[in-house]
């Protein structure tokens, strides 16, 4: 098991989505800002091509076309999947920056897929939340 917001939980997620199918077109990079962490403010990013994740790691990735800003008390419950990222949105509890309509809007197909849900569970399985 891997500690949320570590380097190693980050580099984790890439194999743990080895089994997302593809989805053409579903193309984008996102910076995560998660703040007030117990490791403090943690940025990393997704590289997600055709759907699948095929990169992940600490800090800001230059080429990002969105940014998702979290604070750690409101990362946790949609990590863990315990409140709907949509509602959690809706709620102000995080904010996006750049091509939120992507972020929202292009991955509702791939967030609502079995595999998917799949993965976020073996994401939850793996990590320990501080």
């Amino acid at each position: 098991m891997t500690t949320y917001l570590t380097e190693d939980w980050v580099a984790a997620l890439v194999p743990l989505a080895a089994d997302l199918p593809q989805r053409p077109g579903l193309d984008l990079t996102v910076n995560y800002e998660i703040a007030a962490s117990p490791q403090g403010k943690v940025r990393y990013h997704e590289v997600w091509q055709s759907g699948q994740l095929v990169a992940a790691a600490i800090g800001k990735s230059k080429e990002a076309t969105c940014e998702v800003r979290f604070k750690y008390s409101d990362a946790l419950p949609v990590v863990q999947g315990t409140v709907d990222p949509d509602v959690s949105y809706m709620q102000g509890r995080f904010k996006i920056d750049g091509d939120y309509h992507t972020w929202v809007y292009g991955f509702r197909p791939l967030l609502d897929s079995d595999e998917y849900l799949d993965y976020r569970n073996a994401v939850t399985a793996a990590t320990t939340f501080e």
